[in-house]
């Protein structure tokens, strides 16, 4: 997953680097990137991954998500937004994220069984 930041609306950009923390070992795919800004300097990157970060979940395809506070400068280490992501063996995918500028997040994304 890459990301680039701009701090003059958008006339230049920075090179890209990795968003997730363990871009430098992990070998699957990210795909489908989504973008959501919960105020000023607060962001939420959530996108579909076979990873199974280190086997801590399963090795389908499930949708993590890093968060930043710091305007994308740096990002938290990539974790699974579905809760049972450890033991359900379906694909998801497709995520999309929302907030209410206030703190509260909604999430929801497309499973098959």
């Amino acid at each position: 997953m890459q990301e680039t930041r701009s701090t003059d609306d958008g006339a230049s950009w920075t090179d890209p680097a990795p968003l997730n923390a363990n871009a430098i070992g992990d070998v699957e795919s990210d795909t489908y990137a989504q973008l959501q800004t919960g105020g000023p300097g607060t962001w939420v990157a959530a996108w579909n991954s076979y990873d199974s970060l280190t086997s801590t979940i399963g090795t389908d395809l499930d949708i993590l998500f890093a968060r930043s506070i710091d305007a994308g400068v740096t990002w938290t280490a990539p974790s699974p937004l579905n809760t049972d992501a450890d033991i359900d063996a379906e694909d998801d995918f497709y995520p999309q994220v929302s907030t209410d500028g206030l703190g509260k997040w909604v999430a929801v994304w497309e499973h098959v069984e």
